[in-house]
């Protein structure tokens, strides 16, 4: 048998390609002496199978989420929320059921579009009934406004003409005066609310609010008597479309709350399934491939895939407790699977923590370049272009001269860009104050981590270690990513198979039961296979990983003795091993509640809601999390507190007042502190669209152009305007772009389904139906999947509506002020958007103006403050565990991690904010924010590795990693808090910082060891490493809370810099870093927890 290696067709072309190839089929022919004959025929059928691909058409890359979404499952909620707007298109063309509905029949029509439905009923009818209540509340409101105006009315006519009124005839100044009061409360509380609860279920409950505040007081300020009725035309039409959203929600493809939980359960699933096989592919690859990296890439993708399928699971979760279902299975019983699902998300994430540990893919500490010698003017630093993020500054040295000659038209070129330079730097010398180039940071960071990684972290070897270990690792741990993979499959298949068969029990029975006899065997049998697989690999097959150190421990007679490897190849190894332990037993406890279930529901029967119907909880996460642009920065929802009783539970103090000493001193501080929290984002957001609101609607108030206002229906300017404005800046510009495209579109289709229904005529109902159900079904697909905003498209497919309801209810019915039909509805409906989405462009740069660019300084700042919360929080149990402690920390550090990930969909709008300051550094905020997302997952693998310690093995690793250390603490927090105060005040850091961290946390040499040597306590643990204690469990988890620790730490070393690349830095002190810098003696303070000396040591001129 001959050993060959194949081309792929076009490897001419890309040769790295061919040898990757060549690389990974000759390190899967040396590690299982595989060979391969008939090559020749494979790889024609290769070739065969490649130049059919080419031939295939591709979906452009913007329209990938058309194949996506094209499935039979996903088909159905389009149909239903086709029908629903198809029978509301039906009541709506009814001549007597339109004069029934008034005046604003239409909205109908728009409801359908704004409230379609789409979810499962529980979710309709928690979302309708919150329309119905705020639109009632609205009307409410509007007619306590038109009692108060009423009251102030000198003139009083009952009997006034309708044409009269509509031309402003009848308004008095005392009475538009109250009316202007009642729009500017009403609509700032409004606002204020949809601000405070942030994207969800109350969003368009808002927006109907707004919609029935504006056309009732707008309208009734026009009447010289008190018009209550004017709400009604309003509400009604919003009844019926709530009727119509709930029958059809109950029987036209009907969903529970409990389908809803499984689909987005198996979203969470299904990326780990592909994750697992990502790991067999990775470890079965060469260190030495590129593929390597590129393969640990694609698994932290597909890890965060997963991640970001939590928040629709934890949306669905919200209202799982109150549906109401028939089936075997109770809504409660899928409880479980939530926090198990986070769990093992959490263990994925810890499973690809591995290849951020080892060399081929460990992501580097930043390197700046040295500031040279004040003397040496030729060595002197560049600093860094503003706009290229990084700390690499001498990326933007001078251009040096190539090695190849230069074309005339590059010479050109030259000449324009050296001129321009020059003229640049004689600008900069005639005005020192417009500065292009910034100061490169963090280089004493820098030069510390140079001087670690070529003395202390350098390993001529480490290469060769690596390798052999990915081998071990891929020997040991490839039967159990199998079986893993199996049992994960299995619980997937579950979960989509649990609602089978509902009507078929009914029918046969004791067939059924059978029949999940069979089932609950074969999940038993794969448990089974599980669990032997899991505890024959903690028992002996992980123990592969010993055989690199097992000749430094069992050395042979004969041959010559072994040097220790690295203890940190051992260390790397075990957090991949623990992190897979963990996950499988996560598995086995998903496959142990299925089968529980199994045995207890051997029926099927209705399952009635037990507790409240909405259950109300401020920090749940709703699947609209995608436009979450009103949201607090100063709060993490989720975050529950922690408690220190050692030195007393630290709070903050009002610094400019003492205590308060008596009763009215409490008064007094709870008014103020009450006062001043209405100066909160949200409370001045709430006032500034008030005031929008009522500028708006000034053109109602005045005689000379009331009529105007009303003939052009001006009054969806002003419900554009409110529902454009947002709290920041970027959200409100891009509103502004996004809604006007959308408008132009919508009025293109509006256009065109008119006509297409009508031709030249004037209405045809028959026509306008027949159009609209096959159009309905095209945009509602567009609505449900399109991947945007979702305020984008539905702006698109309202303004259609309008275009289609104005049209034909101006046709038949003859009202005073008709827009017309057709291209007049549709070029008033494109003026209006843009008049009120200008106004509020306009109003977001008017003071008080928030950007995004600021939320995400605020969002970070706070995060990072509540990360050393939670690490205090782990510290404690660590030393002192308490089992109710463990929910509260898992659960904040999600939170943090929940805030993160909702403040990067925030950031995508922040382009679209002007600043003639420059461009703002997008790629240096990522970065800090990619670090903290990290830390927070390192914090949550340390709380899972203590939780397993036990107390003499955790005392020992709090004094391995120096978390005992209160001098170690202290630079801990005080990075932390540096960061955080730097990040919220805008204000630069110090050059010189306690950073890097783990320049002290590497002060003493332990090895392998467990105990330093020289340590007088040793917790009863074992002071003489032998080979079964590197083969106790107990020592895996030790190990991997020492590379845990290793990594934050690190992380916080380059959280310190990342910092510094955004706000700079200050206090500099003249030689420091020079000719000089800090250095430990190694000997000094060795057995001994006090922190060791420094002095000051020359450095070469190279360094």
């Amino acid at each position: 048998m001959s050993h060959v290696v194949y081309n792929i067709e076009g490897a001419s072309n890309a040769p790295h390609q061919g040898i990757r190839r060549r690389a990974s089929l000759a390190v899967d022919i040396e590690r299982h002496g595989l060979a391969f004959d008939n090559g020749e025929q494979d790889g024609a059928k290769e070739a065969s199978k490649d130049k059919e691909k080419r031939y295939q058409w591709r979906t452009p890359a913007v329209l990938q989420w058309i194949p996506t979404n094209f499935k039979y499952p996903k088909l159905k909620p389009i149909i239903r929320c086709a029908v629903a707007a198809w029978l509301a298109l039906v009541l709506f063309i009814i001549p007597p059921v339109q004069v029934f509905f008034g005046q604003a029949s239409f909205l109908i029509l728009i409801a359908s579009v704004l409230s379609p439905p789409s979810d499962p009923f529980l979710s309709v009818l928690e979302r309708e009934v919150l329309i119905m209540l705020f639109a009632s509340l609205s009307w409410a409101w509007s007619c306590l406004g038109i009692k108060f105006a009423d009251l102030a009315r000198t003139n009083r006519n009952t009997n006034a003409e309708l044409a009269d009124v509509v031309r402003g005839q009848y308004i008095e100044v005392a009475p538009a005066v109250i009316f202007g009061v009642f729009i500017f409360l009403g609509s700032s509380f409004i606002l204020f609310f949809r601000a405070h609860k942030g994207p969800g279920p109350y969003t368009i409950p808002c927006i109907f609010a707004c919609v029935c505040l504006d056309i009732s007081l707008t309208t009734a300020v026009l009447f010289p008597f008190p018009y209550y009725q004017i709400g009604h035309v309003v509400v009604l039409p919003l009844v019926f479309h709530s009727v119509v959203a709930l029958s059809t929600s109950i029987f036209v493809f009907p969903s529970s709350i409990s389908a809803h939980f499984t689909n987005s359960l198996s979203g969470v699933l299904a990326p780990l399934m592909i994750t697992l096989e990502q790991h067999k592919n990775i470890l079965a690859t060469s260190t030495r491939d590129p593929a390597f990296s590129e393969a640990a890439t694609l698994i932290a993708k597909t890890v965060t895939q997963a991640d970001n399928a939590l928040s629709p699971l934890a949306a669905a979760a919200r209202l799982l407790r109150s549906d109401l279902i028939y089936g075997r299975y109770s809504p409660e019983d899928f409880v479980p699977f939530h926090d198990l699902a986070r769990r093992a998300a959490v263990r994925a994430n810890g499973m690809g923590v591995y290849f951020t540990l080892v060399d081929p893919t460990r992501p580097r500490f930043p390197a700046t370049p040295a500031i040279s010698v004040p003397q040496t003017p030729a060595l002197s630093r560049q600093p860094s272009v503003d706009g290229h993020d990084g700390l690499m500054a001498n990326q933007t040295r001078s251009a040096s001269i190539p090695s190849h000659p230069l074309s005339p038209s590059h010479s050109h070129q030259n000449f324009h860009v050296n001129l321009t330079r020059h003229l640049h730097r004689d600008l900069l010398h005639f005005y020192p104050g417009m500065r292009r180039h910034e100061n490169a940071v963090g280089v004493f960071e820098s030069q510390r981590y140079m001087n670690l990684e070529a003395t202390r972290l350098h390993d001529p070897y480490v290469e060769e270690y690596t390798a052999q270990m990915v081998v071990s690792l891929n020997d040991c741990c490839h039967d159990v990513l199998d079986e893993c993979r199996r049992g994960l499959s299995t619980v997937n298949d579950w979960l989509a198979g649990v609602r089978v068969g509902r009507m078929k029990f009914l029918l046969n029975t004791r067939g059924t039961k059978e029949q999940w006899a069979k089932q609950l065997a074969e999940h038993e049998k794969i448990r089974d296979d599980l669990f032997t697989s899991i505890k024959s690999f903690r028992q002996e097959g992980r123990f592969r990983v010993l055989d690199l150190y097992r000749p430094s421990f069992e050395p042979n007679e004969g041959q010559p003795e072994h040097d220790l490897p690295p203890h940190r190849h051992l260390f790397q190894a075990y957090v991949y091993q623990y992190h897979l332990i963990q996950f499988v037993l996560i598995i086995i406890e998903m496959i142990d509640e299925m089968i529980r279930l199994e045995k207890e529901r051997t029926t099927q029967r209705l399952w009635t809601p037990v507790e409240r119907l909405f259950r109300s909880n401020n920090w749940q996460i709703t699947d609209n999390s995608q436009h979450a642009e009103d949201e607090d920065p100063d709060t993490i929802q989720g975050m529950e507190p922690a408690t220190n009783e050692d030195l007393g539970m630290p709070l903050r103090r009002d610094p400019d007042s003492l205590p308060p000493r008596n009763l009215f001193e409490s008064i007094m501080g709870y008014l103020y502190f009450s006062l001043t929290g209405l100066a909160g984002g949200n409370v001045l957001f709430g006032i500034k669209a008030g005031c929008l609101t009522l500028l708006l609607s000034l053109p109602f108030m005045f005689p000379s152009s009331s009529f105007f206002a009303y003939d052009n229906r001006f009054v969806w300017g002003i419900i554009m305007g409110q529902v454009t404005i947002a709290r920041f800046q970027g959200d409100t510009i891009f509103g502004f772009v996004s809604r006007i495209l959308a408008t132009f579109l919508g009025g293109v289709g509006g256009m065109g389904m008119w006509y297409i229904s009508c031709g030249s005529g004037r209405g045809n109902a028959y026509g306008l139906a027949a159009v609209c159900a096959v159009c309905f079904p095209i945009l509602f697909f567009a609505r449900l999947y399109w991947p945007g905003p979702p305020m984008t498209i539905i702006v698109l497919g309202v303004t259609c509506m309008l275009v289609i309801g104005y049209s034909y209810q101006d046709v038949h019915q003859i009202l005073p002020g008709t827009p017309g039909y057709g291209f007049s509805v549709a070029w008033r409906r494109f003026v209006l958007v843009v008049v009120g989405v200008f106004a509020a462009f306009i109003a977001s740069f008017l003071p008080p103006a928030t950007t995004i660019r600021r939320y995400q300084r605020s969002v970070l700042a706070t995060t990072c403050a509540e990360i050393g919360a939670i690490y205090c929080a782990i510290v404690n149990f660590a030393d002192h565990k308490r089992a109710n402690n463990i929910h509260e920390i898992n659960l904040s550090s999600s939170a943090i991690r929940a805030k993160l990930i909702r403040s990067k969909v925030v950031r995508t709008n922040a382009v679209y904010e002007l600043s003639l300051r420059g461009p703002w550094p997008v790629e240096r905020y990522h970065n800090l924010w990619d670090i903290q997302l990290q830390i927070a997952y390192s914090l949550s693998h340390l709380m899972s590795v203590f939780k397993h310690l036990e107390p003499a093995w955790a005392r020992a690793l709090l004094r391995r990693t120096r978390f005992d250390d209160t001098d170690f603490q202290g630079d801990v927090l005080s990075v932390m808090t540096m960061i955080s105060t730097a990040l919220r005040s805008g204000s630069a850091l110090p050059q010189i910082s306690p950073c890097p961290l783990l320049d002290r946390f590497m002060t003493l040499y332990h090895g392998l060891d467990i105990i330093h040597k020289e340590s007088e306590e040793d917790y009863g643990l074992p002071r003489t490493l032998t080979l079964e204690t590197l083969k106790d469990e107990q020592y895996l988890f030790f190990c991997v809370g020492v590379s845990t620790a290793y990594g934050l730490i690190t992380r916080l070393d380059r959280l310190m810099v990342a910092a510094k690349e955004i706000v700079g830095e200050q206090y500099h002190i003249h030689g420091i870093g020079f000719g000089r810098t800090y250095t430990k003696e190694p000997e000094f303070g060795a057995g001994s927890g006090d922190t060791p000396g420094v002095h000051f040591k020359p450095l070469s001129q190279e360094t």
